[in-house]
């Protein structure tokens, strides 16, 4: 998509290698978070959900949600991991630069990880305003994006790719849009995996 250092989001889901980026189990924290911010009739979006173990945690706590990533094999791998779990949970493939009409219009819409990969201004602005596009008068985005309070490991190879957003680039893109609810620090993976600082952010539509 534009904007983004990927292009070919589908081949990184080929294999049984997941991306570096993917935890094998929930971010509870996170996952928490989203909770805080819905009830049991919210009707939820999750933006990017990879290998879906977000989606299916919060499924199973009771959530109404449809599960969207870029990758059709994503998606399909999101569907295995809500079967295996006797989950009920929809996925989908979505381009969130061009959500279709059809999709209609959510309370709540959260993703962790997408947002902060678009790497400029403007796309990051445009994907902000799709963002307002999908939600309902009033209704909140929940963003976990990579912080550039972050500091870099030397001996890290990937150091060069981690998303990082300054406090002021993300209430530039938001602004006019959105209300800022509430901005905290957080962290992105946990385990083995990629972790780095993150802002917790939730917005509120204007």
């Amino acid at each position: 998509m534009k904007g983004q250092w990927i292009d070919d989001w589908d081949g990184l889901y080929k294999g049984d290698q997941p991306p570096a980026w993917e935890d094998m189990e929930a971010h509870e924290a996170f996952c928490a978070l989203v909770m805080n911010h819905c009830d049991p009739q919210s009707r939820v979006l999750e933006l990017g959900c990879g290998l879906g173990h977000n989606a299916v945690h919060l499924a199973r706590a009771g959530l109404s949600l449809t599960a969207t990533d870029i990758s059709p094999r994503a998606v399909e791998k999101c569907r295995q991991l809500a079967h295996n779990a006797a989950v009920d949970l929809h996925a989908a493939v979505l381009d969130v630069t061009n959500p279709p009409k059809a999709l209609g219009t959510f309370d709540v819409v959260y993703e962790k990880g997408c947002w902060h990969s678009f790497f400029d201004p403007q796309s990051r602005a445009d994907l902000a305003r799709a963002v307002h596009g999908m939600l309902k008068p009033a209704g909140i985005w929940i963003s976990s994006a990579g912080s550039a309070d972050h500091h870099d490991d030397p001996n890290d190879p990937q150091r060069h790719t981690y998303p990082r957003l300054t406090l002021l680039q993300i209430a530039t893109a938001v602004e006019g849009l959105f209300e800022i609810i509430e901005v905290r620090k957080g962290w992105y993976g946990q385990g083995k995996g990629r972790r780095f600082k993150t802002w917790e952010c939730v917005f509120r539509k204007r």
